[in-house]
Formats: C-alpha cells, sequence, structure tokens
C-alpha cells in the first residue's frame, strides 16, 4: 500500500525519504514527483510492505515537521478508484448539453458559432464572453445544445 506525502522541501533526496520513513515499516519503493524541467514537484509517493504499517505510517508523520516543513500523510487513493471517478465524469460529460469553446476569436459571431457546431446537434444557445486583461483577442463561447449526447460526436466516441 501507498501513502503520498505533501510539502516536502525541495532539497529533499530520495534516500533521505527512504530512511525517516522507514521508521514505521518496511518501505518497498519511494516515487518523487518532478516537472518538466525535472524539478522536485514537493510531493512523493512511498510503498509499504503492508497496508498495516502505511496507516501506521500515516498516523505518525501527518501534520509532523521534516526539515522544517509541515508535511500532510495520507493513503494514496488507489488507481482504479481514479479510473472509476474519471469514467464517471466522463459519461456524465458524454450527456452534456453544454460545452466550452475556447481561444475564439473575439470578432467570431453567436450565428457563426452555432453554424459550425449544428452538424453534432442543433444549438440552443451560444453565450461568447471575452475574456478577462486579455490581449491575444480571443474569446470563450459557452453552448447549449438542444439535446445531450452531442459530444459522442464531437469526439467521435
Amino acid at each position: 500500500m501507498r501513502v503520498v506525502v505533501k510539502n516536502l522541501p525541495e532539497t529533499t533526496s530520495k534516500s533521505e525519504i527512504e530512511i525517516h520513513f522507514a521508521k514505521q515499516g518496511n518501505v518497498t519503493d519511494v516515487y518523487m514527483l518532478v516537472n518538466s524541467k525535472n524539478q522536485f514537484r514537493r510531493i512523493c509517493f512511498i510503498g509499504y510492505s503492508s497496508s498495516e504499517e502505511a496507516v501506521s505510517a500515516v498516523k505518525y508523520f501527518d501534520n509532523t515537521y521534516f526539515k522544517n516543513h509541515k508535511i500532510k500523510v495520507e493513503i494514496a487513493q488507489e488507481e482504479s478508484k481514479n479510473v472509476e471517478a474519471n469514467e464517471t465524469k466522463l459519461r456524465r460529460a458524454l450527456y452534456s448539453k453544454t460545452i466550452v469553446v475556447k481561444n475564439i476569436g473575439e470578432d467570431m459571431s453567436e450565428d457563426a458559432i452555432a453554424e459550425s457546431l449544428n452538424s453534432y446537434g442543433a444549438v440552443e444557445n451560444v453565450q461568447v464572453e471575452k475574456k478577462k486583461n486579455s490581449s491575444t483577442g480571443h474569446a470563450i463561447a459557452i453552448v447549449k445544445f438542444k439535446r445531450g449526447r452531442m459530444l459522442r460526436k464531437l469526439l467521435k466516441i
């Protein structure tokens, strides 16, 4: 079972994490999240041999200090739960009647947007909103269809 540790110092090393968190059980692996520039995002996942060790680590380390940083330690959400949540969101979206279209030209009319999307379903309403503090000349459009399921056609599924 894995735990997630948040708010670690940027200068933390994998070996420091392994040594520190081994106080509550057998650490099987450490995965440190990094950004596209390979900089540590101050979050890591730590694997323990058993769920009992992981629960013990959460109770012991949560809201404690590691190198003068107050850390948050939680049981990591299982991937299957994440997949189920994402599938539920997608299912809702597939039957949604409203979409947001980004980065359209501010000069594009609501009628032109409705006409370009009519092949995906009858458009009930289009509302164009200029982005605040936008120097790019782009806007967003909120498009409401008369019936749901239009997203299936847009995504071609």
